[in-house]
């Protein structure tokens, strides 16, 4: 609805290690947002935030799943943890 939307990267590596040190690389960048994290549900391993960049709102999931690094993003009013959650196990399925 409105002007809210969902971003989902997908990246394969050649091997689980290679997808693991991207997520890293990922969660040890600075963000000027401030992040909350949350619990993901049903996907082992994944780290949650909500995001709060001035007057815009977002969630992310990010995991990896054997050569895969994903990361879930969701922006905008409609935008929570337990849709992104969601979305993410959806994605967490197909790659198995």
């Amino acid at each position: 609805k409105d002007d809210s939307e969902i971003v989902d990267f997908v990246y394969q590596f050649k091997d689980a290690s290679g997808a693991q040190a991207s997520a890293r690389r990922v969660l040890d960048t600075g963000h000027d947002s401030t992040t909350t994290p949350f619990t993901v549900a049903g996907i082992p391993g994944a780290q949650g935030f909500t995001v709060k960049d001035g007057d815009d709102t977002g969630a992310v999931v990010l995991f990896t799943r054997g050569v895969y690094s994903v990361q879930v993003l969701m922006f905008g009013a409609e935008s929570s943890a337990a849709k992104v959650t969601q979305v993410a196990k959806a994605q967490y399925d197909k790659l198995g």
